[in-house]
């Protein structure tokens, strides 16, 4: 039966080794899963950022990720982990978590010695702003439609589009022009968004706009799929 316990040594790649102590004192948010999600180790770093526990469970260590909620989102985790395992590929996921965009890079671990399945590596990186990663044939870069918008939940797609509109810095009338609506439809969403996220201006919308690295088509994907 494959060990739930985190191996002493993460092999990294041929010859190269580093102890799990090295990832328990990374300022980095680092965790170590089982291609079917269950997770086997995690730092500080990553607990800080992924705090929600089932009722009863003091840690998650040793528990499936698909017992926290939003259900979905870490489903579909799971399954771009199993496609990866099968795939022997490495990837970059573009998550969105209680509103704020972070980039998962998943590195693929060689076999381990007694371990039936395949387990990744997983560095969680906050990054606010648009991203583009540079295009790698042996890398899969992956936006989920599932994510954690935390407040931005609350959102229409509409106001998710013309959030992130601002967080571009279009004025109203460049809004306008772009989604074919008036200033005063425009201006509606806006006095709108200033109220469901409890902001003053402008200047704070596009912040959180930017901590969320929302994108224009980023509205019309998340409804699609629910919130």
């Amino acid at each position: 039966m494959p060990s739930t316990q985190p191996p002493p040594l993460v092999v990294l790649a041929d010859g190269v080794a580093l102890p799990i102590a090295f990832f328990e004192r990374s300022s980095t948010a680092t965790s170590l899963l089982r291609e079917d999600g269950l997770l086997l180790f995690r730092n500080a770093a990553a607990a800080r950022i992924f705090t929600r526990m089932p009722p009863g469970v003091e840690d998650m260590i040793g528990h499936n990720i698909t017992e926290l909620e939003p259900r979905a989102f870490f489903e579909e985790r799971v399954r771009m982990m199993r496609r990866l395992a099968i795939e022997e590929r490495d990837a970059v996921f573009r998550d969105i978590w209680e509103g704020n965009q972070i980039m998962t890079h998943v590195h693929l671990l060689p076999p381990q010695p007694g371990e039936g399945m395949r387990l990744f590596l997983l560095m969680h990186l906050p990054t606010a702003g648009a991203v583009s990663p540079a295009p790698d044939d042996d890398v899969l870069f992956h936006d989920p439609a599932h994510q954690d918008l935390g407040p931005l939940a609350l959102l229409s797609p509409r106001e998710l589009e013309v959030l992130a509109l601002v967080g571009e810095g279009l004025t109203a009338a460049q809004m306008a022009a772009k989604l074919h609506r008036s200033e005063e439809t425009i201006n509606t969403h806006k006095a709108s968004l200033l109220r469901k996220l409890n902001c003053q201006n402008a200047v704070q919308l596009a912040v959180i706009a930017h901590r969320a690295g929302l994108k224009f088509d980023d509205g019309s994907r998340f409804a699609s799929r629910g919130r």
